[in-house]
């Protein structure tokens, strides 16, 4: 479906990084719904700092990371 065709339906497409993920559980609440402010906002900054740490290893760094595994 092109997007127009998508958009008229009501569907939207699925989100493509880690980072779409995270920004949509955090723009609706279901991240502090589900799991409690405390774990939420922890487990946010986690995920967060994983993309950053991947941002600037470049590529290779899923490689990396499951070879030190």
């Amino acid at each position: 479906m092109s997007e127009s065709e998508r958009l008229s339906v009501g569907a939207h497409g699925l989100p493509i990084s880690l980072a779409e993920v995270l920004a949509g559980i955090e723009s609706d609440g279901c991240g502090v719904r589900c799991f409690g402010g405390l774990f939420w906002r922890a487990y946010h900054a986690a995920r967060l700092n994983d993309i950053s740490d991947a941002e600037k290893a470049g590529e290779g760094y899923v490689e990396r990371l499951s070879l030190a595994i």
